[in-house]
């Protein structure tokens, strides 16, 4: 799907707090809940060009193209039904029975080299992958529109628009995830294992959420929107250093990626399904809908023959 922890008060299975197994509640669910509440007050149906158009006397030239389309009272009502939808399953108890367990494809082979052998390896290279994605929304959505593009260039119509492109695609981003993982019910791997080794499987936890993996979602997504609004606006003074800033959003994503499946979190294949489906989300949605040249519909109505008599032929170029 990073922003505020929100409290969430979920009903939870008394086995997930197993003396055996101890694992801390995953942490996926209240960010994405926060997420939703932060459409709520600001993914509002608006035209970001509009709201600056009138201050624009006032303003340094935008560094928003006139030819890019703005963010659209279509987007912000899209986005905003996303958020509440993310909101209303994030807020509902996973299924207690897995629908599927196990690895496919290269799964198992993957998860034998990667996967670290002790339980506190495993933690701290759980908590190590947790940084990259509770920072998921600082570069998108607090440094580059609220710092570059408001305070430092006082360009509010970039500003604004790239404060709710980066709202839409988290929002879409944690919606996907939520109903992915709902629909698989996939056991994460480390519940598995406790099943398969714990003499008394009724003390392992409870945990169906494995596909696909919404960490590396989220933090994919802000890689996406990171390279997508430093490959068309130079944030950062154009050349190496906006290619920094998408190396260095990569890099976050690549290191919660990995880690998700060293702690044994999620398999390959979440970890893959989850990152892909989250860079489409952070960069093909906004240079689709935004970073493309937007033509004038030219419509024109000229006299034209048609067999013996005459006509009129309508000509337009959209």
């Amino acid at each position: 799907m990073p922003l505020t922890t929100v409290g969430s008060a979920i009903a939870t299975d008394t086995r997930r707090a197993s003396p055996v197994f101890p694992v801390d509640p995953d942490r996926m669910r209240r960010p994405f809940v926060s997420i939703c509440l932060s459409f709520c007050l600001l993914a509002l149906p608006a035209r970001a060009q509009t709201a600056t158009e009138a201050s624009a006397t006032h303003e340094p030239a935008s560094a928003w193209h006139d030819e890019w389309p703005t963010f659209s009272w279509t987007e912000g009502a899209l986005t905003l039904a996303a958020g509440v939808s993310t909101g209303v399953l994030a807020l509902q108890t996973p299924p207690d029975e897995p629908r599927w367990h196990g690895g496919i494809l290269f799964d198992d082979s993957v998860r034998h080299t990667l996967r670290l052998r002790s339980a506190q390896d495993r933690h701290v290279a759980r908590r190590v992958g947790d940084m990259p994605y509770y920072a998921a929304g600082l570069l998108p959505l607090i440094v580059d529109p609220l710092v570059v593009a408001l305070a430092v260039r006082r360009d509010s119509k970039t500003a604004l628009n790239l404060e709710l492109i980066g709202l839409e695609a988290f929002s879409y981003a944690g919606l996907l995830s939520y109903v992915s993982t709902r629909i698989s019910v996939r056991e994460r791997p480390d519940a598995t294992e406790c099943r398969r080794t714990e003499p008394d499987p009724s003390r392992c936890p409870v945990d169906n959420e494995a596909f696909w993996s919404g960490h590396t979602s989220i933090v994919a997504t802000s890689a996406g929107l990171v390279c997508a609004h430093h490959q068309y606006l130079p944030l950062w003074g154009g050349g190496a250093a906006d290619v920094a800033a998408c190396a260095l959003a990569a890099t976050g994503a690549a290191v919660t990626s990995v880690s998700r499946i060293m702690a044994d979190r999620h398999y390959a294949t979440d970890v893959l399904a989850g990152s892909s489906i989250g860079f489409l989300s952070g960069y093909a949605m906004p240079t689709l809908l935004h970073y493309t040249r937007r033509e004038r519909v030219q419509v024109s109505v000229t006299p034209a023959q048609l067999g013996d008599g005459a006509t009129l032929q309508l000509l337009g170029r959209f």
